[in-house]
């Protein structure tokens, strides 16, 4: 199977891997947002019970204006009924929070078990994301890994050409100024800086079977042999006939 293929086949995967995660995700906010809901309905039930402290304070009061005569005794009648009213209603209330709340608890209860199943599961799946995308990542540095040594290797054909053109003018010149007699030591004049090309290595598979690997280096211009460079351009000028040279 070819690099191509299987880099394909990781991507499928990961894009199949993804939907499950995301799965997963939406079940674990969907039972937390369900609890959420069933605990709002406890607290809604609770809610609709009312409060009977208020009238009791107020009944304290009244019976205190009524005994230093600020007020009627049919007052305290009145009082009463209403809040022989406000008692049956808190009843009625309370009966039906007590209906409701035992079991939206236990409807929690399971909620809870299955919310920690299933971010359970969620975990397991999210851990699982570091080694299906270093896998991928590693695959995509190794398909980018071989394009980066055919133009290294392209790079250093081209470098160790022009290091022979130059060492080739540097002969023509010398030995054009010797039998013109102006320079017996003539200097080459067209010169260039060496020592600042270095292309670098990686951690990849693909860079293993490089035989000269040098320092952490790919290609070091210190490494490339400048004669036999020469030897090899005469050789492709002298394919193109010219062969004073």
């Amino acid at each position: 199977m070819s690099k191509k293929s299987v880099q394909a086949e990781h991507y499928t995967e990961i894009l199949d891997y993804q939907e499950r995660r995301l799965n997963a995700l939406k079940r674990v906010e969907g039972i937390e947002a369900l609890i959420e809901e069933q605990e709002g309905i406890i607290v809604q039930a609770k809610a609709t019970i009312p409060s009977l402290e208020d009238f009791s304070q107020k009944r304290e009061d009244l019976l205190a204006e009524i005994a230093t005569g600020e007020a009627q005794p049919e007052r305290l009648q009145e009082l009463d009924a209403e809040i022989a009213q406000r008692q049956a209603e808190a009843n009625r209330a309370a009966e039906e929070a007590h209906r409701i709340i035992p079991d939206t608890e236990q409807k929690i209860l399971g909620l809870r078990r299955r919310l920690a199943a299933a971010q359970a599961q969620f975990e397991t799946l999210d851990l699982q994301k570091y080694e299906l995308l270093m896998e991928f990542v590693t695959q995509e540095a190794e398909v980018a890994g071989g394009d980066y040594i055919r133009q290294a290797e392209s790079l250093k054909e081209t470098f160790s050409r022009l290091l022979a053109l130059s060492a080739l003018r540097q002969r023509l010149y010398m030995d054009g100024q010797r039998r013109l007699k102006k320079r017996a030591d003539a200097e080459y004049t067209f010169t260039f800086r060496a020592g600042e090309i270095k292309i670098p290595k990686f951690n990849l598979q693909v860079f293993q079977p490089i035989a000269d690997w040098y320092d952490g280096l790919l290609f070091d211009i210190n490494k490339v042999k400048v004669a036999e460079a020469v030897e090899v351009e005469k050789v492709r000028l002298h394919e193109m006939g010219l062969d004073l040279i």
